[in-house]
């Protein structure tokens, strides 16, 4: 995969930048060459890319809240309508 850097895509105006997808997890090794007039150097580097997160492994608490919310209500009620037949029938 090939791609130019360019300050217009940086959030910094001193650094220039370019998107770059990796679609499969595992490690990937990077080669940067830099040049200016008539040197050029090259860089290595390596990146570990972790497989991608499910949106609701992420927000699952968020998402557990209503749920347990109904179930509580739920038991409070059974509770309750038990608790009210009992004394209608002692009384």
């Amino acid at each position: 995969m090939r791609t130019r850097l360019f300050p217009e895509q940086a959030r910094n105006r001193l650094f220039h930048a370019a998107p770059i997808a990796l679609t499969s997890p595992g490690g990937y090794i990077g080669r940067l060459r830099v040049s200016r007039d008539e040197s050029a150097e090259v860089i290595e580097f390596e990146v570990d890319v972790a497989p991608a997160t499910s949106t609701l492994l992420l927000h699952w608490r968020a998402f557990a809240v209503a749920p347990i919310g109904l179930v509580v209500f739920a038991l409070h009620q059974f509770g309750r309508a038990k608790r009210r037949a009992s004394t209608a029938t002692e009384e």
